[in-house]
């Protein structure tokens, strides 16, 4: 039987830094696009107003979907890009109820004729040393939506990455079912380090500390007889080439963080991939191909992604153009949380949960 694979990054594009910020943005683009073969799915965190256009002009030229969550509070979030392969799509943001930062995870559910049924989530948790509780809190509610999400009647993988912020000491035993990416590829040493300051100098910390840690990471859960299909068999860095930028002190990565880049080889039967189960829509929004949707509160999936109450339902015909409509159902929370950009030939129906 073939193999398939599923190729993954997750990329903390630091759009936080005043540095050469469009410039950086661009590098992080050229980095994506040197990937070869192109990623299925992209994971950014840390996107801000001022960069997200680089990024969303990179899913545009690739068909590709991006949905972003825009936690209101911080003004920066992440986002995920899909390839135009995949369809039946459910997406979701939810703030974490104790950031102190306006962190929140951002959580998709789509189907592909090869994979079946993924889910992928990402997020950016809670940062600094001092708010280690906090970051452990978010990241078991993070693996807790990973194997919800994988234990559903059909079994299938779901996946998590994104800049954890997590220290060794704070990651603790995984649960059942679940699986360091970076562990099972091997523990490649040249991916170790995804914020190293040894080697990428675009934080200077004061008596000229240079830490090396692991701070963006990959999970993924795949249940039962699907746990055999899947294995691990790539994990690299992306975005090491430093630049030299106008007015910038010194030459810059596009980030602080390196990206990591994961593939998956899938070895199981090529799958029906029938749309994503899950329940009917109390509100809608028509989102046309030329723009992007409206943000649409939203805080958990239903189906593949856990319980709702209902779903905003977004829809793009191919040649429509100008203009967007949306509906939110009575007592639907703010709308603050998800955005979706559509790629012009995109005709399906994608689900956006308000709960």
């Amino acid at each position: 039987m073939s193999t398939g694979v599923l190729r993954i990054v997750s990329y903390n594009v630091d759009g936080l830094c005043d540095v050469a910020v469009q410039g950086r943005a661009a590098a992080a683009v050229a980095a994506l696009v040197a990937l070869s073969p192109a990623p299925d799915v992209v994971m950014l965190q840390e996107v801000t107003a001022e960069n997200e256009g680089a990024f969303e002009d990179y899913a545009r030229k690739r068909g590709m979907r991006m949905f972003s969550g825009a936690a209101a509070s911080a003004g920066y979030f992440c986002c995920i890009l899909l390839a135009p392969s995949f369809s039946s799509v459910k997406a979701a943001a939810e703030p974490f109820s104790g950031s102190v930062m306006g962190r929140h995870l951002v959580k998709i559910s789509a189907a592909h004729p090869r994979f079946g049924v993924v889910s992928f989530l990402t997020s950016h948790l809670e940062s600094c040393k001092e708010h280690g509780e906090e970051r452990k809190r978010q990241f078991r509610q993070c693996l807790g939506d990973v194997v919800a999400a994988a234990s559903g009647s059909t079994p299938r993988i779901a996946f998590f990455a994104g800049d954890t912020n997590l220290r060794e000491a704070e990651v603790g035993k995984l649960p059942d079912g679940v699986a360091d990416a970076w562990v099972l590829a091997g523990k490649p040493a040249a991916a170790n380090y995804t914020w190293d300051l040894a080697a990428n100098q675009n934080v200077s910390l004061p008596g000229g500390a240079t830490p090396r840690m692991r701070l963006d990471r990959a999970y993924f859960c795949a249940p039962g007889p699907c746990r055999s299909q899947w294995s691990a068999v790539g994990f690299s860095l992306v975005g090491t080439t430093a630049k030299r930028y106008p007015g910038a002190p010194r030459p810059f990565f596009p980030s602080d963080h390196f990206g990591i880049c994961i593939d998956l080889a899938f070895s199981g039967p090529p799958s029906a991939a029938s749309a994503v189960s899950g329940g009917g829509a109390s509100a809608a929004a028509t989102a046309h191909s030329s723009g992007v949707a409206p943000a649409l509160g939203v805080s958990s999936l239903s189906g593949a992604l856990g319980g709702c109450s209902g779903s905003a339902v977004a829809s793009a015909g191919a040649g429509s153009s100008g203009g967007v409509s949306a509906s939110m159902g009575a007592g639907s929370a703010s709308a603050s949380h998800l955005r979706q950009t559509r790629h012009p030939a995109d005709e399906e129906e994608v689900v956006v949960i308000d709960d």
